[in-house]
């Protein structure tokens, strides 16, 4: 997806597609961490740990763009 803060109004889109990728990354994340736990790996799960609550920083972000668009 192209990224639309160069266009004039403010930020476009970006807010709405950090906020969908924010939600897959959390899930992703969510899933491997149960999978680190499901097979003793702790490696795993702590990397699973840190991508959900990447995905989440991330769809907060995309919540926060959006209500900066929608306040312009």
């Amino acid at each position: 997806m192209p990224d639309n803060r160069e266009q004039p109004g403010g930020i476009g889109r970006k807010g709405e597609a950090d906020t969908i990728d924010g939600a897959a990354t959390g899930a992703a994340g969510k899933a491997t961490q149960k999978l680190g736990k499901k097979t003793d790996d702790k490696q795993i799960e702590a990397e699973g740990k840190f991508q959900k609550e990447h995905g989440k920083a991330e769809e907060k972000l995309g919540k926060e763009e959006q209500k900066i668009d929608k306040d312009r």
